[in-house]
């Protein structure tokens, strides 16, 4: 089964801002992970990143580049 998510990396003033959220991993430990979620209903990937990076950090961003797909 395929599952997708969208989400992002930060960067102001040409730095990395590093925002981490704590996850938990299928086994329940504590994990750090890039903000991210399931697009939706209708949203794009885009809005889906724009949004979980604004829900999960409070960071308003713009979209610059595709980073790649995590497998």
């Amino acid at each position: 089964m395929e599952e997708f998510s969208a989400g992002g990396v930060v960067i102001r003033d040409g730095e990395v801002i590093v925002i981490v959220p704590v996850r938990r991993d299928a086994h329940g430990r504590t994990v750090l992970a890039l903000p991210k979620g399931h697009p939706d209903g209708d949203e794009t990937p885009e809005a889906a990143a724009t949004r979980e990076v604004r829900e999960e950090t409070g960071v308003t961003a713009v979209l610059r580049e595709h980073l790649g797909d995590v497998r």
